[in-house]
């Protein structure tokens, strides 16, 4: 933020970790439901905005109006960044995930439901593996990841199908899965759903719901899709 909490109709500079200055070295930023995170070159992750659930990674739940310095990632060189409504999530540079804030529905991924104020890794095969890709945006309680061998993993919320098991509930996945669909090259997630793009067939899958009807429980090819080559995916509410 630009170090005031009051509402701002035009672009303004956010400002350093110390309320001075600018935020500078930045490759990469994201936004969630009421927080912002930002990765350094160097690989250091700020974040600010809301917090009740620990979503900032500073060790409490205290909001911010300036940027902190996520805690927990000495020594980790972190190169992609992303947020849900309100969890986080950071990739390194070993494949390995790390996750924090809200974790009623899994969405962390550590196999509990207990909200997380510090980044923590997830458990099950996936941490075991290299993952290449994290969503850049996650879903409202889910999110996705993509390994080097281009599996599909998900957890956290289910109720509409997003999590491309094949089945829909109300039950917390907290631990990642593969949603049964391999050979993806791209993949991103919406609120509800999810959308994932394969190599070298070159079509476009969906699975979830658009907010209004289930689409499939699991991935399905997009009809008209096929022969595309898209640089990058987006998926919208």
């Amino acid at each position: 933020m630009s170090g005031q909490s009051a509402a701002n109709p035009t672009p303004a500079r956010v400002v350093g970790p110390t309320g001075t200055g600018t935020l500078n070295n930045v490759v990469a930023v994201t936004g969630g439901g009421q927080h912002s995170l930002a990765l350094r070159a160097d690989g250091t992750v700020l974040a600010w905005g809301w917090n009740y659930f620990g979503q900032l990674g500073n060790g409490s739940n205290t909001e911010s109006d300036i940027p902190v310095v996520v805690q927990g990632l000495s020594g980790v060189t972190v190169i992609a960044i992303a947020a849900g409504y309100d969890i986080s999530l950071a990739l390194d540079n070993q494949g390995h995930i790390w996750t924090w804030g809200q974790n009623a529905e899994g969405n962390l991924g550590d196999g509990g439901t207990s909200d997380s104020w510090t980044p923590e890794q997830i458990v099950g095969p996936l941490s075991q593996l290299v993952v290449k890709e994290i969503s850049e945006h996650l879903g409202d309680g889910h999110a996705l990841a993509l390994d080097s061998s281009g599996t599909v993993w998900s957890w956290g919320f289910n109720g509409y199908g997003q999590l491309g098991y094949g089945t829909i509930d109300s039950d917390p996945h907290s631990v990642p899965e593969p949603s049964g669909l391999s050979g993806v090259a791209l993949v991103a997630a919406g609120s509800y759903h999810n959308i994932a793009f394969d190599s070298p067939v070159t079509s476009l899958f969906e699975w979830g719901s658009d907010g209004s009807v289930v689409l499939s429980p699991i991935p399905i090819p997009v009809s008209g899709t096929a022969g595309i080559l898209p640089q990058r995916l987006c998926a919208s509410n």
